[in-house]
């Protein structure tokens, strides 16, 4: 009798174990998801982002395509996104308050009609913004050549899901679907972002964009497209990445396209923890080209960043730039009709790029490229701790002898140095400081070793497996190995806990 009730003991012990077991290695499993977004957290993003079911208090809720349409409507108020919104049946206006100039000065109006408050997509997604009408600004800005005293009529437009943001905060939304295509025909200047189309004295946190966006433009003073938005002054951009593949074509004075935001600006600017993956391009054929990776300039800083995307800047009648991180290192930008020059020193510092670097002029001594940065804005600039492929053609910084007059410019396979005193771009050819800047073969490129000062602990992770081998950003992902040993742990202890079942039901 006493060996029969062992028996079934252990049977029944057995039997209430496997359920316990199964929902330990579902729990495993589920610990390795690391994309998509499993109802409860959406992994995309590079700090991964719970659902909150309700909003909290101080925000209103966005369900619905007309709640997102009606932010404009209060424009100062904090918003939380609680689904995924499809914009493919409508024609989105880009948010910001009703745009009258009269004779107040342009950024006055931009400022009073932008979003100031906070905006949480919550980890969700805006899906095909595919059809979007630009706001236009009637502006007069445009001088004569041969009377500057008379001016002619121009209009500047904004593309994006946000018109303007001033002194606000986005995070937490990816923008995801259909390609947007838009063409400008007017004269002035057009300014496009995956999320926003301006913002000054803004943050973008924890943001993406995986859309292709392709402009066309001519007649323009000035285009500018960025994979997240067109930022002046920013406070803070960090955990932030683009997917999408962004280029511009047409003419016009200058056309500029980067990865994440198109200038970092303010001295107490910070650029951290973002990546762009998209192909950029620019050709501009009558005016000049920028492309860089991740940013245009700043006056603060950049750090832990990384671009993996082919770069390319096509300008046959001037300058042609193209940068793997950031065009310009430092800001330098002069106050018109004044003596006075705004400056502030940049710092870049844990950054890397393996995307190809390209640039085509027929203007002799204007193609430029650089695997990191294309120049420094101003003396006191730093660059520190980072690293690119080897097999670029050329670098604007391979040789650190070079004088302020002195750039490297690329004639067919060769290295040619201009030495013109009459360099008509002063501001790319300060000298800055440069420490531990390195090429790198492919294989050094996926090693751990090879990259001094990353922290690899919390911010950086590599695994062959993932991003071809390089480094990349997930902030908050679990490594596969702690998930293993977490589990295991939580093995153990089911084991025991069954054991300690067992003996207590023998022993009755």
């Amino acid at each position: 009798m006493f060996k029969t009730k062992k028996i079934i003991a252990c049977f029944l012990a057995v039997v209430l174990f496997l359920p316990v077991w199964a929902a330990a290695f579902s729990f495993s499993a589920s610990a390795a998801v690391k994309t998509g977004d499993d109802g409860v957290t959406n992994w995309d993003f590079i700090e991964p982002v719970t659902h909150l079911k309700q909003a909290p208090t101080g925000y209103k809720p966005v369900y619905t395509v007309a709640d997102l349409d009606n932010i404009r409507n209060d424009l100062s108020a904090n918003y939380i996104l609680m689904n995924d919104i499809n914009l493919a049946e409508v024609e989105w206006k880009p948010i910001a308050g009703n745009i009258d100039l009269g004779n107040v000065p342009r950024q006055e109006v931009l400022n009073a009609n932008a979003f100031t408050g906070i905006f949480d997509g919550n980890g969700y997604v805006v899906k095909n913004m595919n059809n979007v009408k630009a706001l236009t600004i009637d502006v007069f800005n445009w001088f004569i050549p041969d009377d500057p005293d008379e001016l002619l009529e121009s209009f500047d437009e904004y593309i994006g899901l946000f018109g303007f943001v001033y002194e606000g905060i986005i995070k937490n939304i990816g923008m995801t679907g259909a390609s947007v295509n838009f063409s400008a025909h007017e004269r002035g200047s057009l300014s496009v972002g995956g999320i926003v189309a301006e913002a000054t004295s803004s943050s973008f946190i924890n943001c993406f964009n995986t859309v292709n966006i392709s402009i066309f433009s001519d007649n323009t003073e000035l285009t500018l497209l960025a994979g997240i938005g067109n930022s002046y002054n920013s406070n803070l951009i960090s955990k932030c990445f683009n997917s999408g593949n962004l280029v511009a074509n047409g003419s016009g004075w200058g056309f500029a396209v980067t990865g994440i935001v198109f200038e970092g600006g303010a001295a107490n600017s910070l650029i951290e923890k973002c990546f762009n993956s998209g192909s950029l391009t620019v050709k501009n054929l009558n005016g000049m080209a920028y492309v860089s990776g991740i940013a245009v300039d700043t006056g603060g800083s950049l750090v832990d960043c990384y671009n993996t995307g082919n770069i390319t800047a096509i300008a046959p009648n001037t300058v042609a730039s193209a940068s793997g991180i950031i065009t310009q290192v430092g800001y330098s930008v002069p106050v018109f009709f004044t003596d006075e020059v705004i400056e502030s020193d940049g710092f870049v510092t844990r950054c890397y790029n393996t995307g190809i670097i390209k640039a085509e002029s027929d203007f002799y001594g204007n193609k430029i490229i650089g695997a990191i940065t294309v120049g420094f804005a101003t003396k006191s600039s730093l660059i520190e701790d980072c690293y690119y492929f080897n097999n670029i053609p050329s670098f604007i910084y391979l040789d650190f002898s070079f004088r302020p007059w002195l750039s490297i410019v690329v004639e067919g396979d060769e290295e040619i140095i201009n030495n013109d005193p009459a360099d008509p771009y002063p501001y790319l050819n300060e000298d800055g400081f440069l420490i531990n800047v390195k090429s790198l073969s492919k294989i050094e490129m996926r090693n751990k070793s090879s990259y001094k000062g990353f922290d690899f602990d919390n911010v950086w992770r590599i695994d062959s497996t993932k991003n071809s081998g390089y480094p990349y950003l997930r902030y908050s992902e679990p490594d596969d190995v702690t998930n293993i040993f977490q589990w295991f742990i939580d093995f153990i202890s089911m084991i025991i806990e069954w054991l300690q079942n067992l003996f207590s039901f023998i022993a009755i």
